[in-house]
């Protein structure tokens, strides 16, 4: 089932893959293609900010869009974002330092995502959720599960 809300499209799985009854979210090719056009926007050739201002914005959005895609399977969603970030950000540095090549040596992943300091999405898909609020079936203050009164 496909759900419309005001930041892309999710689509709701009805039975959770920890076994709640909730569902689970996961990320819209529509969202990732908006979060994609975001990077773009951000290592754009024509943006001659420092690097940190460059890194911290795209952090900032990176680390937003994670925590709002944070329930349910995300793995794939936050690879092939992962995989993009690289490429755009070996591209945009090796413009800006006029490497010859590619850039692939120069920038490899474990650099861009290292020492430059770039959020790498994989790690928040290995970690729990990002906020405590988001549990496939959620606790009632007394310990018990929550179930909707009938």
């Amino acid at each position: 089932m496909q759900v419309k809300v005001l930041s892309g499209e999710l689509s709701v799985h009805p039975r959770s893959y920890r076994g709640g009854e909730e569902g689970n979210r996961i990320a819209a090719k529509k969202a990732v293609e908006r979060v994609k056009r975001r990077i773009r926007q951000i290592l754009r050739p024509g943006n001659r900010a420092p690097w940190g201002e460059v890194k911290d914005e795209l952090n900032r959005v990176l680390r937003g869009w994670a925590n709002y895609f944070s329930c349910g399977p995300r793995f794939m969603a936050y690879r092939a974002v992962d995989n993009y970030v690289w490429e755009r950000a070996r591209h945009f540095l090796g413009r800006r330092h006029k490497v010859p090549s590619r850039g692939t040596e120069r920038y490899s992943g474990d650099v861009v995502f290292g020492e430059l300091g770039v959020l790498r999405l994989r790690r928040f898909a290995l970690e729990g959720p990002a906020h405590p609020g988001c549990e496939t079936r959620p606790r009632a203050g007394c310990g018990q599960t929550a179930r909707p009164v009938r």
